[in-house]
């Protein structure tokens, strides 16, 4: 069952729905809820994963081994903390949603109500990473230049990260927005209609 489903049986018989499809039609939000926040946490825990990691193998390297250099090497510490902050802000969000998912077995209105709840935070979810997205293309072309002007890279490996970065910012941009307009926005609309439907 789908949301343009939900949408259907919801207005179906005047909006009179007999007590199996009312809880066929909770337990589908409900279900839907849960595998949204699994998949959330899963990205949370790959993103966590992959900023620990980095972290790790990047700091050493830099501090122990004298490449770092805080009057030229600046926009580095940024690059890096920006991506922590926002993840530690994610997780704080996901954690206070936590409970949403236990409410929303408790009637069909609470399930609209926390379905909702979770497209909103997914929405703005997305516009953040839009925004960190734009932070790092303020930011990487300052980073490149340091690391040329440091004599750390060479002027044809400019060239390739600017290729390779300036590719992978266009493409998750890409990504977000598709996600935002296609998918996040129209449930929101759906979702909105059906709390509407029910007052």
């Amino acid at each position: 069952m789908n949301e343009q489903d939900i949408h259907s049986a919801w207005n179906s018989g005047a909006n009179r729905l007999d007590r199996a499809a009312a809880l066929q039609l909770k337990d589908e939000l409900v279900r839907r809820l849960r595998r949204q926040r699994w998949r959330e946490l899963a990205w949370l825990a790959w993103t966590c994963l992959l900023l620990t990691v980095l972290s790790a193998l990047l700091v050493p390297w830099l501090v122990f081994h004298g490449r770092f250099d805080p009057r030229t090497d600046w926009v580095l510490v940024p690059l890096l903390g920006l991506p922590w902050g926002f993840a530690i802000h994610f997780v704080r969000q996901f954690r206070r949603r936590r409970a949403a998912a236990a409410r929303a077995a408790l009637s069909i209105q609470d399930a609209l109500r926390a379905a909702e709840a979770e497209n909103r935070a997914a929405a703005a979810t997305l516009r953040r990473v839009a925004l960190l997205q734009g932070l790092f293309a303020l930011l990487l072309p300052v980073a490149i230049h340091q690391l040329h002007a440091a004599g750390k890279v060479s002027g044809r490996e400019l060239g390739q990260m600017a290729f390779l970065f300036g590719g992978i910012l266009a493409g998750g941009a890409a990504f977000v927005g598709l996600k935002y307009f296609r998918e996040v926005r129209p449930e929101g609309a759906r979702l909105a209609g059906l709390l509407e439907s029910y007052r």
